[in-house]
């Protein structure tokens, strides 16, 4: 019985034991579950405060991983969730480039210990857009002080860089803009002080900068400018509105004085006006040119009011703009006012002479700015303030300015006198030309009259020198035929120039041979050559046609009248004839030929005569040689008929050169009849030898 009560004893004291055991086990898991929970809520507040913050925080094992990351990094990488980036590094989310300089700064910190603080790097967003990024990296430490990763903060500062940058490249700006300013800048407190200047202010006055930061306005502006300067001071205090532009005269450090344009703004702080700031332009020159542009206009206006010359200015509405009293006078008017800013041509040109209304949109002078040209009429009506007319020439020029044409500028003459003078003239030249026609109907009518009897005459010579004469008679007889011929020649050409004059002579367009032309025109002169011992050449270029058409008469005239006078004036030497093709086109082409004699020559102040009617290089040239003067006047104006001209090369004593040209064409093949040369045998050369001997430069 005392044992069992024994144990029962010890078992209740046993449960009681275990009961306290039970009761403090209890209340030490209920107590480490309420530490547990509120670990909890720290961390979970911790989280939650930490994903609130904008800038990007993580951390990072030994070998840059990713263990831990707040939501703004996470989103920063480009993903959505922790699991997404933790495990991964940098080389997973960034360009490798950049990837690689994390990984280096991260190995740095973590091998080295030395916290990164604050370093501003360039970034890559998830959207690929550029950046950049404050960051802060750190060393992470186990409770033994080894270090097993890093803590990393980060922070987006674009928008700070970016407002950085337009900062310094607008102060830069201003800064480029100051120095580089044609203008003069400067700044002045409320005392006139210079507080800044730029370069260009320096130039103007020649000072330093130095030197006009320790200076005031009042030492380089006279006494009323400072005036002005205090006036719009005080008038800014009153808040009264002034202009902001004013003319201010400086005096230089060399004494020079500027003439400034000055724009000035007050500047402010905290509302007060505590200077101004401004820009200056030296306008010396310019003031200087605006004198001397008055000066221009007054001599401008000066000459336009002394020409005898009208001359008036319009707008692009045919508004006047500016008149001469000349203009005024011949108009009828009593001054510029009554014609300045009235339209022209309903003032002065609105009706026809027969008093027809004149259309603006006819009117030549608007032609001038309308279409961009200048205009002349010789003959027209304007009219005057009294309805009056008058007959006037006028020229209308565009006016033009910067490239665009701005109006018209008008001059005009009252050509009344004119016109009678023309008519008085024009009278005088139909009686002229009348007499003319006369004189030159007269000369061909006795031309004629006087040929006739002298072919009788010549022609009885010749009959009368087959007859028995003595050798007294015979001479005599030989001299009247030679005179009578003399003659007849000089009546030939008086007969050809006045046909020429009156217009009445007409060429002929037939086939002819040109070689036989030529030759035909040096069989003429073979005796003289012979007496005088001269060689008489001729030259034909094998590309001439050996047909052409034209007047075969008046070409072998032109070229005898030519020949003759080289032959006439040659004593020794040559005279040498050439024709020469110059061009051909289908059946037309042009001819130059070429007389050129070895003679006295011509004087070159003599040339011009030689076409001239009547006239000779020397009146002794006449008495020694004979001859009207007509030839070459004939020869000009034959040439000219047959659309060529006529020239002469010549040097005093080294001979003459004549050239002219003519334009012709080639006949149809079948109005050509070619000569046929027949090749035959000449018994009394066959056999023989035959020797050439030409001591002749020109055909060596």
């Amino acid at each position: 019985m005392k044992d069992e009560n024994r144990i029962k004893s010890e078992l209740i004291r046993e449960l009681k034991s275990l009961r306290k055991q039970v009761k403090r086990r209890t209340f030490a898991e209920r107590k480490r579950k309420q530490t547990e929970d509120a670990l909890a809520t720290e961390r979970n507040l911790l989280h939650t405060l930490i994903d609130s913050l904008p800038d990007r925080i993580y951390v990072k094992d030994t070998e840059s991983r990713f263990l831990l990351n707040n939501l703004a990094h996470i989103r920063y990488l480009g993903a959505e969730s922790q699991e997404e980036v933790t495990g991964k590094t940098d080389f997973d989310f960034r360009p490798s480039e950049l990837a690689t300089r994390y990984w280096s700064d991260d190995q740095h910190v973590i091998q080295s210990g030395e916290a990164l603080i604050n370093r501003e790097e360039p970034t890559v967003f998830s959207s690929n857009k550029t950046g950049w990024h404050l960051a802060t990296k750190v060393p992470l430490r186990d409770p033994q002080g080894k270090i097993v990763g890093l803590v990393g903060i980060s922070r987006d500062i674009t928008a700070h860089k970016q407002a950085e940058e337009a900062l310094f490249e607008s102060e830069t700006k201003y800064r480029t803009l100051v120095t580089h300013s044609p203008d003069g800048i400067f700044v002045l407190d409320l005392s006139g002080t210079f507080l800044s200047v730029n370069q260009i202010m320096c130039d103007i006055l020649k000072y330093t900068e130095e030197e006009l930061l320790s200076m005031k306005l009042g030492d380089i502006v006279p006494q009323q400018y400072m005036f002005l300067f205090n006036d719009r001071l005080a008038a800014l205090k009153k808040g009264e509105k002034i202009n902001t532009s004013a003319e201010y005269e400086v005096i230089g450090k060399d004494g020079v004085v500027h003439c400034i344009e000055v724009r000035s703004i007050p500047y402010y702080k905290d509302k007060e006006i505590i200077g101004f700031q401004s820009i200056a332009r030296d306008i010396t020159e310019h003031k200087k040119a605006q004198e001397a542009l008055r000066e221009s206009e007054d001599q401008i206006l000066l000459l336009l009011n002394s020409t005898a010359e009208a001359i008036y200015g319009i707008d692009l509405d045919g508004n006047c703009t500016f008149c001469n009293n000349a203009c005024v006078q011949m108009l009828g008017y009593k001054n510029t006012n009554e014609l300045l800013g009235k339209n022209m041509h309903w003032q002065i040109h609105s009706k026809y002479a027969n008093g027809i209304p004149f259309p603006i949109e006819e009117c030549r002078i608007f032609q001038a700015f309308r279409k961009g040209e200048k205009s002349h009429v010789e003959d027209d009506v304007l009219w005057k303030a009294d309805g009056t007319s008058f007959p006037a020439e006028y020229w209308s020029h565009p006016e033009r300015r910067d490239g665009k044409i701005v109006g018209a500028v008008v001059t005009f003459l009252d050509i009344t006198e004119r016109k009678k003078t023309e008519e008085a003239l024009k009278r005088a030249k139909q009686i002229a030309e009348e007499a003319t026609r006369a004189k030159s109907a007269f000369l061909a009518t006795m031309s004629h009259e006087i040929r006739t009897p002298m072919n009788g005459v010549i022609g009885m010579t010749d009959l009368l020198l087959q007859t028995p004469l003595t050798p007294e008679q015979k001479d005599f007889v030989s001299t009247l035929q030679v005179s009578g011929e003399s003659l007849l020649t000089i009546i030939d050409d008086i007969l050809d120039f006045s046909k020429i004059e009156s217009g009445k002579l007409e060429l002929e367009k037939n086939p002819f041979e040109l070689k036989m032309c030529i030759e035909d025109v040096l069989t003429l002169f073979s005796t003289k050559v012979s007496q005088k011992k001269l060689d008489l050449l001729y030259w034909i270029d094998p590309q001439v046609p050996q047909f052409i058409v034209g007047d075969i008469q008046r070409i072998r005239q032109i070229l005898v009248n030519l020949v003759g006078n080289a032959i006439k004036f040659t004593e020794q030497g040559e005279v040498y004839v050439s024709a020469k093709l110059l061009w051909s086109l289908g059946d037309q082409l042009e001819l130059n030929f070429t007389v050129k004699d070895t003679g006295m020559g011509i004087p070159a102040d003599k040339i011009d005569m030689l076409f001239k009617a009547f006239s000779q290089v020397d009146s002794s040239t006449t008495r020694r040689f004979g001859g009207t003067g007509l030839g070459l006047a004939i020869s000009k104006s034959l040439t000219e008929l047959m659309g060529g001209t006529i020239r002469v090369e010549s040097e005093w004593g080294k001979g003459s050169t004549f050239l002219f040209t003519i334009k012709s064409s080639v006949p149809p093949a079948d109005f050509i009849l070619p000569k046929i040369h027949l090749k035959g045998k000449a018994p009394e050369l066959s056999g023989r030898r035959v020797l050439i001997v030409d001591d002749n430069a020109t055909n060596l």
